[in-house]
């Protein structure tokens, strides 16, 4: 006897399930960004002079230097991590975004707010930062998009979202009703300005 409904139920189920092993395939393949901690970390012994000179003497990507959020004064700097990165080639290019200055004093100089690195498209960058803090701690990261402007004087930030975003327990008990909706764009960006070095732009070798 055939249910005409079980067909299509069946279908749902095979499409729910190849989204699901689609999401764990990509999961899977770990960015360099993936790596950054579930909570942020210090550096030891933390210099800001130490490493501004260490700035001045580096030929810089474009995306290095010290910026500045003018809505809040927050400092950061942004330059290229050291060692290497698990399951990464040793050429893979990675910068951290490190706190030099807050209005939230709990918040120490030296401490890793987040990570990035270059994308595809020139003057872009994937990068996850830390959104929350508790006490000295910086927590739940998200995933960012970093846009330079042309002339690498500004750069902003803007929280990336899915296209879609995948309900499973929406398959069951009422496999007919929609399990994949369509997400909004987000348009939240914040940016920050150039403070050093200037007027200088960086220059960045090309990799073949």
């Amino acid at each position: 006897m055939n249910i005409p409904g079980w067909k299509i139920n069946i279908s749902l189920i095979a499409a729910a399930l190849m989204l699901l092993f689609t999401a764990f395939a990509a999961h899977c393949e770990k960015k360099i960004i993936d790596t950054l901690p579930k909570t942020s970390r210090t550096i030891t012994g933390f210099s800001r002079a130490a490493l501004t000179a260490r700035i001045s003497e580096m030929d810089l990507h474009h995306i290095e230097g010290i910026w500045q959020f003018p809505a809040t004064g927050v400092e950061v700097a942004i330059c290229r991590s050291n060692g290497n990165h698990i399951g990464q080639r040793n050429s893979a290019v990675s910068y951290d975004i490190i706190v030099l200055s807050s209005s939230n004093r709990a918040i120490r100089p030296g401490t890793i707010m987040g990570m990035a690195t270059p994308a595809p498209k020139r003057g872009e960058y994937d990068a996850k930062i830390y959104t929350k803090s508790i006490g000295s701690t910086l927590i739940l990261p998200k995933r960012f998009t970093l846009t330079l402007e042309s002339d690498d004087s500004a750069l902003t930030l803007k929280q990336r979202r899915s296209a879609f975003s995948f309900y499973p327990w929406r398959l069951l008990p009422y496999l007919w009703r929609y399990t994949i909706r369509q997400n909004q764009p987000d348009q939240t960006t914040d940016g920050c300005i150039r403070i050093f070095p200037r007027p200088q732009p960086p220059r960045e070798p090309i990799y073949l």
